[in-house]
This record gives C-alpha cells, structure tokens and sequence, in this order.
C-alpha cells in the first residue's frame, strides 16, 4: 500500500523565483500531495490568485504556533520565530493532517534536483524516520551552542545539522514537536532566558531517542551548492549534473548582493585573492551591472588596481547597448581640486568620477550655493553622463559650455538602474569644456559624474 506523502513548501513571500522553485518542487513530488505552507503572520498573502485557487495552500500565522504554547525563542538575543525555530513549520502541519505517514519540508529558496517521491519510498523501506544534511565538524565552535544550556549538556556533542530540505516520518516530527512542548514548559517553569534553535533540536532528539536516520547526500549525486550562503541564482546552479539539491536560490535582489558581498564564505570577495577563477566565472555569468559596480567600489578591493581593470575589462566585454554607453572611454578628471572646492574626501570624490557609478548612498557632491564643477579637456563628439537618486535633476542643475556660455538644454534620461537614475548629456563638438553648477533654489546630490566618447 502506497504511504500518504505530504510536501510543505514553506515561503512567506511570492515572487517569479519562488513561483519557478514551487513548479520545480511539485514535478518532483507528483505522488505527493504538495501544500505552499505560507506564513502571513504580516496579515497579507501574495500567493497569486490563480495559485491560490488550484493548489493546496496552508495559512500559519504565528498566533497558531503561540496558540499552541510553543516557546519563540531567546528573547535575549531576539532569536525566535519561524526562522530560528524551523522545526515549527511540520510541526503546526503534522496536529492539522496526522494522516500523512512521511512529510518533507523545503523551503522556497531550495532547487530541487531529485525525485522526492523516491526518497519518500526508500524512506519506507528502510524504514529511515528522518533526512537532512549532517553537520560534519561537531567539535568546531558553534554560535548556537550557548543557547543549548539548559535543554542538553552543553559540555558534550549536540547534534545539529542543515534542514533547508529535510523529511520525517509522522512519528519523527510528533516526537519532536512533543519535546518542543516539553522544553517550553521547562523554559516557563524554570525562567530559562535560552532557546535552542531547531537545527539542533532536530538533529539532537533523533540522536538521543536512537531515530533512525539518513544523511541527505546519499540521494544525491553531489551537494556541492547547498549551504546557508552565499545567495545563488537559478542559472548558476541549473547546469549541476546529476541529482542535487542547492541552496539558497534566490532572486537577483538585495539579499542576493548582501550574502555574496558582505559573506565570510563562499562569496565573491571571499579570501584575500579576489577574484579567483571560481568567482570570475560567477560574475561573468550573473552579468549584473549594479553588480560590476557594487564589487568595483567595494572597500576591500579600494586598492586593488588588478582587479579593477578586470572588472572594467570584463564589463566591457560582457554589456552593451545603454550600460556599455555609462561605462565606455577614460577621460580623466582632476579629483582633488574638487574634492577641495567641495569640501569632500577625496576618496568620495574619486567614486563618484569613476568608471562605475557608486551605489553607496554617501558618495555623493553636493552643489548648493553656487558651487560649480569644470570638466576640461573633452574630446569632440562626446557626452557627459551623470546619475542621481533624485529623478527630477534636470530641474536642479545647470550645465552650460564654457565657450558659448549657452545652456545646453538635451538633458536625456537613460535609464534607471537599481536606486540611480542616468542622463546623458551630449556636449557640442566645439566645446572642450563644460561647467555644472546648482540651478534655482534647491541642491542637487550627483552621485557619478563621466565623459564617455559619441554620442546617445
């Protein structure tokens, strides 16, 4: 007889990579019946109705897990919720639908690259009551571990692993949600200010009460992209060959550029050889030019005059059209005379007369009070390119060439990219300088400032 087999594909958002992760999901489990587990604790839902009416969908506020009894979490650090607790989700699940012998638990950013059904039949017939991926290096310091103390002995081994895709058997997942209940009383009993996350949680009851489990790696052919970061996009990981899970896949969004910027590990500034081969690969793949930019300022290649000649050697390969427009020629600009006009670091100033337009909010010029900036020694047939976070700087700014003191008035918007908006400004082929000064009553912030050669 064929096992009642539930999947919880757990998101608290919606968007195109969420949508592409859930069709990948649901063709991978067509034995399954396949639930979007949707925390609207926010009180919004932004499953599309055509979804919404057609696939099986599990509302959970976290009022049903308080509702419960369940503990949030260590209150002294602000560690609790759904993401600290990720147990929770099979949890709540497994009271509402007992009748599911096995469940797997995914969350949205997880590619699917295996046959789920399959592992829920092997899981029968070994009679497996829980998967996920172990944590190898037990020993190593842990900064959870502290938030153990009172729940297990924090002076031995406690088990933990990765659960971004995991499986239980019903009697796996109410064991644990029993002892989560125990531990909540133990918590409320004894004032306990710790809370252990679920990782450990999972991992250590399965240890303690001799469950039988299996390590994800045994369905897979290889797991070489399946971490807590840095962020991956669809292309990046859809070539791996073989059976594979990979995570976290997400959009080219801002927690994409945070993880892969920001990351100790596995970004792509990670170590002190920027650059490495790996990583080129990646950034040539991904061809973001908010991307480009954001690496080329960033403070830990400031100095690193290699890898931004890399950067703009690529870049220049890789973009056309409007982005290759921004970042063509090298006109130089005398930086440090403006950097004493305007009173600003001269680092800042260099940023904002770069190649690549700074997305750093506090690289900017300011021009108030009749402040003017000259751009000398320009070229016949070329055009000044500037970018701002305001979009109505055509009304804050003048420019005018030195020679005929005339306004130049084919101020054109490019393009908006990320927060900065560019326009272009094409420069008479009689003119080799230009003066841009505040026009009216109101300041202008300018944020990239370049002659680049032709014309738009």
């Amino acid at each position: 007889m064929q096992s009642k087999t539930a999947v919880l594909f757990k998101t608290h958002f919606w968007d195109e990579t969420v949508e592409n992760s859930y069709w990948r999901c649901k063709s991978n489990a067509s034995r399954s019946d396949v639930y979007i587990f949707y925390d609207n604790t926010n009180g919004k839902c932004d499953i599309p109705e055509r979804l919404y009416s057609t696939e099986k969908i599990f509302l959970s506020p976290y009022s049903l897990i308080e509702n419960l009894g369940l503990a949030w979490g260590n209150s002294q650090e602000s560690l609790g919720g759904y993401w600290y607790n990720g147990d929770y989700h099979q949890n709540i699940f497994i009271l509402f639908h007992p009748e599911y012998e096995f469940i797997c638990s995914t969350e949205s950013d997880v590619y699917i690259k295996s046959n789920i059904d399959d592992i829920f039949d092997d899981m029968k017939q070994r009679k497996i009551d829980c998967i996920y991926d172990y944590e190898k290096n037990l020993h190593e310091e842990w900064r959870f571990i502290s938030n153990c103390e009172g729940y297990y002995p924090t002076d031995q081994v406690i088990y933990r692993g990765l659960f971004c895709i995991s499986f239980f058997s019903r009697a796996a997942a109410m064991l644990i949600l029993r002892r989560r209940l125990e531990m909540s009383q133990k918590k409320r009993e004894y004032n306990l200010t710790t809370w252990p996350i679920g990782e450990a949680v999972m991992a250590q009851e399965m240890h303690i009460h001799n469950i039988r489990t299996e390590n994800l790696i045994y369905y897979c052919d290889t797991l070489v992209k399946y971490e807590c970061f840095p962020c991956y996009l669809e292309e990046e990981v859809c070539s791996i060959e073989g059976k594979t899970f990979s995570h976290p896949v997400t959009a080219l969004n801002g927690k994409f550029r945070h993880s892969n910027l920001n990351g100790i590990v596995h970004s792509l500034l990670e170590g002190e050889d920027y650059l490495i081969e790996r990583t080129k690969e990646r950034i040539i793949k991904i061809s973001d030019f908010e991307l480009y930019s954001l690496i080329f300022h960033h403070p830990s290649i400031e100095n690193r005059e290699d890898v931004k000649k890399w950067l703009i050697s690529s870049s220049r390969n890789i973009f056309s059209g409007d982005e290759l427009f921004i970042i063509s020629g090298n006109h130089e600009i005398d930086c440090k005379s403006i950097s004493d006009e305007f009173d600003v670091e001269q680092i800042k100033v260099n940023r904002v007369f770069s190649t690549f337009p700074t997305y750093n909010a506090g690289d900017f010029i300011y021009f108030h009070n009749e402040l003017s900036v000259n751009i000398d020694n320009i070229t016949p047939e070329s055009s000044l390119i500037i970018s701002a976070r305001d979009t109505i700087i055509k009304d804050k700014l003048e420019i005018f060439a030195e020679k005929s003191k005339n306004i130049i008035f084919n101020f054109k918007k490019i393009k908006s990219i990320g927060d900065l908006t560019f326009f272009t400004i094409a420069i008479p082929s009689s003119e080799n300088r230009v003066v841009l000064r505040q026009s009216g009553n109101d300041g202008v912030w300018l944020n990239f400032i370049r002659i680049v050669p032709g014309v738009l």
